[in-house]
């Protein structure tokens, strides 16, 4: 049975703006579903997020609360130091760099002050590439915005359904499975912080 708890993560995730829809529903609005699925297109900004959601699902609400706290604070700050035009391909760089090094947080117990501390890059390196590229004003700030609620939410939807995975599974399997996750997220994300190295700095 379906707990409570879940159905806002549940109804967010019904109500999730899906690639098929060609138009938005309030004119103008399209720069805000542009922003908001954009953590979810670029890897590194990906991959980190989905690394501090995992983390603070298997870890659960009393890790999970300030962290979330700290990590909107930081996505913000880091959003305000964004450089004017867009953002490169560095802070691309820079966040896969924080998914690699939060990846193996995911094999070990980790104490809340580590937790927030982890949160707060994850923050920094994914508000520094949310800038949008230089528009109107208007647009601008919209898909600012967008991407202000789609980061936040990435890390919702995964801390609520790790967090009842962990409710619902023996402690022993849910450690093995946050291992075998913590794995495979290393692996991917080395593999590509290895390609965006070898590919070299953006003209």
């Amino acid at each position: 049975m379906i707990r409570r708890q879940s159905l806002p993560v549940m109804l967010a995730i019904a109500l999730w703006p899906a690639a098929a829809a060609a138009h938005s529903p309030m004119p103008g609005f399209e720069g805000f579903y542009v922003g908001a699925v954009h953590p979810a297109t670029v890897p590194g900004q990906l991959l980190a997020l989905l690394v501090l959601g995992l983390l603070l699902g298997v870890r659960g609400p009393v890790v999970a609360r300030p962290a979330l706290v700290w990590f909107l604070a930081a996505l913000v700050l880091g959003l305000a130091l964004a450089p004017d035009g867009g953002a490169d391909a560095r802070s691309s760089v820079v966040a896969l760099a924080v998914a690699l090094a939060g990846a193996p947080l995911l094999l070990w117990s980790v104490r809340p002050m580590l937790a927030s501390g982890y949160a707060v890059a994850v923050g920094l390196a994914v508000g520094i590439g949310l800038m949008p590229e230089a528009g109107a004003p208007g647009a601008v700030a919209i898909t600012i915005a967008g991407s202000l609620v789609g980061a936040p939410f990435l890390v919702l939807c995964v801390f609520g359904a790790t967090d009842l995975l962990r409710e619902r599974l023996a402690p022993a399997v849910l450690t093995i499975a946050a291992r075998i996750a913590g794995a495979w997220l290393v692996a991917i994300a080395a593999l590509l912080l290895a390609l965006a190295v070898r590919a070299g700095p953006p003209a």
